[in-house]
């Protein structure tokens, strides 16, 4: 793995801490999603491979991606009953 090189896990760190800073940071967009699913599979390798605990895993990103996923869902209904697509008469 890279983490035994030197400097591997450090940088492998400043890589999360940099998507985290920029998953808070911006302004909605498209690139966001990418941001987010980069930052939950960076998340994922740090635990792999034993830099991370599970406990230290922010439970605020977990939280944080559930009320936005639960928001895209509930403005996809809303639209679907203000526009009546594909609702049957």
């Amino acid at each position: 793995m890279d983490t035994a090189r030197p400097g591997g896990r450090e940088r492998r760190l400043a890589t999360v801490r940099v998507l985290l800073r920029r998953a808070r940071s911006d302004a909605p967009s498209p690139l966001r999603r990418t941001v987010c699913a980069a930052l939950a599979r960076a998340s994922d390798a740090l635990v792999r491979e034993e830099i991370f605990e599970v406990s230290d895993v922010h439970v605020g990103i977990s939280l944080a991606l559930i009320v936005a996923i639960l928001i895209i869902c509930a403005g996809v209904v809303w639209w679907i009953f203000k526009t009546g697509y594909r609702i049957k008469p």
